[in-house]
């Protein structure tokens, strides 16, 4: 006896139902090992969190913007003027054109589901001394302070003095080449 178009038409979903379980299954499997490149920038990656991967001369490089961050902020407050020296004089893997990133591109490197040991919601290869961070964006007398303790999709941006130091830290960052 053949089947009638009905019968036929309930054979063809199950067996595209069972394709798409292989399928879900495979791909999840495969997802479960997120494999990095054994070198950058003519450089080793030594770890990865992510999109970003550490290298064996120091930065950390985000591969979704091709941007290089500074593995650890200054260490110590500073205010805006002081932050944005410190970013262009610093030379962390033998590179000289470091400058004070964007809001936006702070924005890139925020870990909403992720915690520092300071409690900074970051990567755990950027180390954050504290949790705010000053960006080269300004708006009149005042410049973007990006806050890492933001667990939401709101990012913590507020603006202040450029002469604070309080609590607030530099982060260099450049683009990789």
């Amino acid at each position: 006896m053949e089947p009638n178009q009905n019968q036929r038409w309930i054979a063809l979903r199950i067996v595209a139902y069972c394709l798409c379980i292989v399928l879900s299954v495979s791909l999840l499997t495969s997802c479960g090992t997120l494999k990095y490149p054994e070198a950058l920038y003519g450089h080793n990656v030594i770890g990865g969190d992510g999109h970003l991967v550490a290298l064996d001369n120091g930065p950390v490089v985000d591969t979704n913007t091709g941007l290089m961050w500074a593995a650890k902020d200054n260490g110590k407050d500073i205010n805006w003027r002081d932050g944005k020296a410190y970013c262009e004089n610093y030379r962390g893997g033998g590179y000289t054109d470091w400058r004070m990133p964007t809001k936006d591109e702070l924005e890139e490197i925020h870990g909403w589901r992720k915690k520092n040991r300071y409690g900074c919601h970051v990567s755990k290869l950027i180390e954050l001394t504290t949790c705010s961070v000053w960006g080269s964006d300004t708006r009149g007398p005042w410049a973007v302070t990006i806050h890492f303790t933001t667990t939401s999709n709101v990012f913590g941006v507020t603006w202040h003095d450029p002469s604070n130091s309080t609590d607030i830290r530099a982060l260099p960052v450049r683009v990789g080449k």
